[in-house]
């Protein structure tokens, strides 16, 4: 049995703080929208595509029958409209998908939730969004995890040869302008809404883009005991001074140290960490992938010596005394930042 608005069951799925309803056909998706989804009404503004006399008309008549308005003033081209309701679909399986827990309750037929102020003849009805979940859902979790929140603000970093972007991480590139959040880049985007968001992951890792205000996009709370636990594996090797851990900013993430005086000289060396990678790599002629280095040797005045253990997001800085065991030092460094990983959501 058929409802009206061409759909014959619902399943409603409530998770933390929000609920959702993903509207079903022959046992197919053909929608989805939770309270957490961007609605059609701010992605039009947001795309610049309603006048205001509209927004008008909408406040005083509730908001209600707004795609019936746009649809029968021919103000936006159905093919607008159906890729907005794709974006929310996504956006709304893959909220889904990133809960711990959910309740899910299955309604047919003519108790099916109705699909109110919705034109089915707009939905994206032939996509295969179970298809592509089975693809793409594992994946999905480490490229949340590495992206943030819908509503993080990227920057760009600095400018890439034209000849080294995609005509995709170009399209994306465009949009990063320091001011729209990631949902708005993806929407501007017209890409697939998994494939937009795999993409910017990509360009994260090379450093085209980076957060805002500096701090990791995404990834699990830090649990910053274990961190300095693990960089106090390198400073008990012998002559080893302090250890540090910093962002590609050369803001401070964490620190470990024999010495109260040793702290000290680590928090101010942080920035100048940053600097000198990402100075080596700028100069470093091998095609895209500097950001591959592993491990820097720099040799200060005084005989002592910092190995900076390098990757895509974070610095790890071990002073040590001239005299130290070279081999067990890089040996040591590089197995405190692979378990730092963990701690980092890298």
């Amino acid at each position: 049995m058929c409802t009206s608005k061409g759909v014959d069951a619902s399943l409603e799925v409530s998770g933390p703080q929000m609920g959702s309803t993903i509207w079903l056909k022959s046992g197919q998706i053909v929608f989805a929208q939770s309270s957490g989804t961007l609605a059609l009404t701010e992605a039009l503004t947001q795309l610049g595509l309603v006048p205001d006399e509209i927004l008008m008309e909408l406040r005083q008549d509730g908001g209600g029958a707004f795609e019936d308005i746009i649809v029968s003033r021919n103000l936006v081209k159905p093919a607008v409209i159906t890729y907005i309701r794709a974006f929310q679909t996504a956006d709304t399986i893959y909220q889904i998908l990133e809960w711990d827990r959910a309740g899910y309750e299955v309604r047919e037929g003519s108790e099916a939730t109705p699909l109110r102020f919705v034109h089915p003849e707009f939905l994206p009805m032939q996509y295969d969004w179970l298809a592509e979940v089975e693809q793409c859902g594992a994946e999905w979790g480490t490229i949340r995890q590495k992206v943030g929140s819908a509503r993080a603000i990227l920057k760009r970093g600095p400018n890439p040869e034209p000849e080294t972007l995609t005509p995709q991480e170009k399209k994306l590139l465009d949009l990063v302008d320091g001011k729209r959040p990631l949902r708005e880049i993806v929407l501007w985007s017209g890409m697939n809404f998994f494939a937009a968001h795999k993409v910017m992951t990509s360009m994260l890792d090379r450093m085209l883009v980076s957060p805002l205000d500096g701090e990791r996009p995404g990834g699990k709370p830090r649990n910053m005991k274990s961190i300095q636990e693990l960089m106090h594996n390198v400073v008990r090797l012998p002559s080893a001074r302090s250890a540090l851990l910093v962002d590609r900013q050369g803001k401070m993430i964490a620190e470990s140290s024999s010495t109260e005086e040793s702290a000290t000289v680590s928090a101010e060396m942080a920035s100048i960490f940053a600097l000198t990678v990402t100075d080596f790599e700028q100069h470093l002629q091998v095609e895209e992938q500097a950001h591959k280095i592993e491990q820097i040797l720099v040799e200060h005045k005084m005989g002592n010596k910092t190995i900076l253990a390098v990757t895509p997001r974070v610095i790890l800085a071990v002073e040590v005394d001239r005299d130290c065991d070279w081999g067990l030092l890089r040996l040591e460094t590089s197995r405190t930042l692979k378990a730092l990983h963990n701690h980092l959501g890298e």
